[in-house]
């Protein structure tokens, strides 16, 4: 069980690691004052990404949650496109060369009922697994 355990927390940890880490080098990219926007953007996702691991590190450290498997994420319901988005956004800098991401165009009018961030963090699991 603690094999299981350790090997859940840190597939749910490496996502949003390697998120924050390649907005952090992005972030040295955009020097010019003009670049201020990439910057807020990048910042941000830093940001979001630190208060997802939290919120998932609080999670799995209450026992009684993980031993009556009552650990409760917000439903609500999201466009694809901005999860699609974002997470091709966020692994573009992790294509090697001759590597792109084909995806259909035509998805504005979907929308998923689920946590956003489970979703998030699934396709980007999926994304980078499929770029390694």
């Amino acid at each position: 069980m603690k094999t299981k355990f350790l090997s859940l927390v840190s597939h749910e940890f490496k996502t949003p690691l390697s998120s924050i880490l390649t907005s952090s080098m992005l972030l040295g990219k955009y020097k010019l004052t003009e670049q201020q926007a990439k910057r807020d953007r990048h910042i941000k996702i830093i940001s979001d990404k630190v208060h997802y691991l939290n919120n998932i590190l609080n999670d799995f450290l209450s026992a009684e949650k993980l031993e009556k498997g009552k650990v409760n994420y917000k439903l609500s319901t999201f466009k694809v496109t901005k999860v699609v988005n974002e997470v091709v956004y966020n692994v573009n800098m992790l294509l090697k060369d001759g590597q792109q991401i084909n995806y259909p165009k035509d998805i504005d009018g979907f929308s998923l009922y689920q946590n956003e961030k489970i979703i998030e963090l699934a396709l980007s699991n999926l994304v980078n697994n499929a770029i390694k």
